[in-house]
């Protein structure tokens, strides 16, 4: 019986010992479990940071692009505004332009009436000289018959 008892306390023994091994390897596996859980949460809430994060700076971005677009509106209006106030400029200068031409035309036209009708005059004056001298070559001769009839 002492043998039997010893063989079952070795035994009861070996049990427990294997039960506390079983426990203490059970407890790591608990614990690195727990570990593990702790990453994960840790990791969880980084990632739910970093969504918010992100949720935040698309919403900046978008906010920031609908003021360029419509910064980018109000230069192209800018730029037709000032694209038409130039274009009727340049109509009003073309009109301004034509009328001084027309100016010029008739002032070159006028020009040409009055060389022509300075020519004429030249050649009336030169047609008077001409009579002028002829009508005193003229007279000359007259009052020299005359002078010769009455001597």
């Amino acid at each position: 019986r002492e043998k039997e008892n010893s063989a079952l306390q070795d035994e009861i023994s070996q049990l427990e010992k294997s039960q506390v091994e079983s426990v203490k390897s059970r407890q790591e596996e608990v614990e690195n479990l727990h570990a593990k859980i702790s990453q994960l949460e840790k990791i969880q809430l980084e990632n739910e940071i970093s969504r918010k994060e992100n949720s935040e700076s698309e919403e900046k971005n978008r906010e920031k692009i609908s003021q360029l677009e419509n910064q980018l509106v109000q230069v192209e209006n800018s730029k037709n505004d000032q694209v038409e106030e130039l274009r009727k400029i340049s109509e009003a200068e073309k009109h301004k332009f034509q009328a001084l031409q027309d100016e010029f035309n008739k002032i070159q036209l006028e020009h040409k009436n009055f060389q022509v009708e300075n020519e004429k005059l030249k050649s009336a004056h030169e047609n008077l000289e001409s009579d002028k001298i002829q009508v005193e070559n003229s007279a000359s001769e007259k009052r020299a018959e005359i002078e010769k009839q009455h001597r």
